[in-house]
């Protein structure tokens, strides 16, 4: 019995220990700078806007799909599982730093600072692989049209799945032992380790920098670039005929949802990438990084929460006719929503009837539509 009390009191002291080991190092690398109480308060008004319009724009966006069900189609599916993700950290993580960054630093003890840096990375992590997924499907669509390989509801699902396996597993290296979970410079935030010179912890970061940015990015960029250099070899086709008109239909289509997809992921990055930098350069030592240079752009960077359900409301025609239909009220619906569209069931909307299904050419992946008329050649 006397064993087992020491045994539980050495493992308290031990934890203890650990925890003062984190702060220190914090202390350390920022060279004890003292960060100014309006800079926590801005912040801490920040992280709650953000909280608020992120649980309301994401949850309302995922109100929207589960309503109506053709709005849930292959490429989608990526969509609803990014609001998924922004909703989370909206939820679970952000919430913690925007309370902490009133107080001036982390209220809470060292196991929530834990769990925030694994949800934070986690979510993140998921959703860059996620816009990989989406580029490569649409590369896939786009440049294969005439290969046997199909981005059928199948092999969507098994990307999405790959998509979080990859997430969870760099998201739970930490609790292996490899590196850690610790305070971040400004103290109201959490993340993996990174002012370290240990060559576990500089290996981890090594690895999330090539693995969880470089690779995903490179992948984008390849995919997008290949898409365009087909849309353009298509549009200098001198074809005429009903299948190369189809042909271009679908490649204007797919031309405007590469579009949305571009935004999105350019959010993102524009999110994440200063986080990025000033990690890579606080991991290799590169120079001392000031706490408010080194804090801001890591509380910066959970604006991507938001950025996606406002890209895709504003770019997606029918997205946005289903969402009008949630407005209670009915003179302010009847001028956002087109006429022929207002009469019908919500769950109707902006689906074409079979007389105008005769009229039109092809439809893309989220069921956006274009009249052979409209077509440029």
């Amino acid at each position: 019995m006397n064993q087992i009390r020491y045994n539980i009191r050495m493992l308290n002291l031990t934890s203890h220990v650990h925890e003062i080991q984190m702060l220190n190092s914090t202390s350390n690398s920022s060279s004890n700078e003292v960060v100014p109480e309006e800079i926590y308060v801005f912040l801490g008004v920040y992280l709650s806007v953000v909280c608020f319009v992120g649980i309301l724009g994401n949850t309302t966006a995922l109100f929207v799909f589960f309503r109506h069900a053709h709005l849930r189609t292959r490429i989608n599916v990526f969509i609803i599982a990014l609001l998924i993700n922004d909703l989370i950290l909206c939820v679970f993580g952000i919430p913690l730093s925007a309370a902490s960054n009133f107080h001036g630093y982390f209220v809470w003890d060292f196991s929530v600072c834990v769990f925030q840096g694994f949800i934070m990375f986690f979510g993140s992590m998921s959703s860059m692989y996620i816009l990989s997924a989406i580029s490569l499907s649409r590369y896939i669509v786009i440049t294969r049209q005439m290969s046997a390989v199909v981005v059928n509801n199948t092999v969507s699902a098994t990307m999405l799945a790959f998509c979080y396996i990859l997430g969870l597993f760099w998201s739970a290296i930490p609790f292996s032992g490899w590196t850690r979970y610790e305070y971040e410079a400004i103290g109201t935030t959490c993340s993996v380790a990174l002012d370290s010179a240990d060559f576990y912890v500089l290996s981890y970061n090594i690895c999330i920098f090539v693995f969880c940015y470089l690779v995903p990015v490179i992948t984008m960029i390849f995919c997008y670039c290949k898409i365009l250099q087909t849309i353009r070899s298509s549009n200098k086709n001198s074809v005429w005929g009903k299948h190369s008109r189809i042909l271009q239909n679908k490649l204007k289509l797919e031309k405007k949802l590469m579009k949305t997809v571009i935004l999105m992921i350019g959010a993102f990055l524009l999110s994440w990438t200063p986080y990025a930098v000033v990690a890579f350069w606080r991991a290799f030592g590169l120079g001392n990084v000031p706490v408010v240079a080194s804090g801001i752009p890591a509380i910066l960077s959970k604006t991507s929460a938001i950025w996606n359900v406002f890209i895709y409301t504003f770019s997606n025609t029918q997205f946005r006719d289903a969402l009008y239909q949630l407005i209670p009220c009915q003179d302010l619906r009847k001028k956002l929503i087109p006429s022929n569209d207002s009469s019908g069931s919500p769950e109707k909307i902006n689906q074409p009837s079979s007389a105008q299904r005769k009229e039109l050419l092809t439809c893309s992946d989220d069921n956006e539509c274009i009249p052979l008329e409209k077509v440029e050649t």
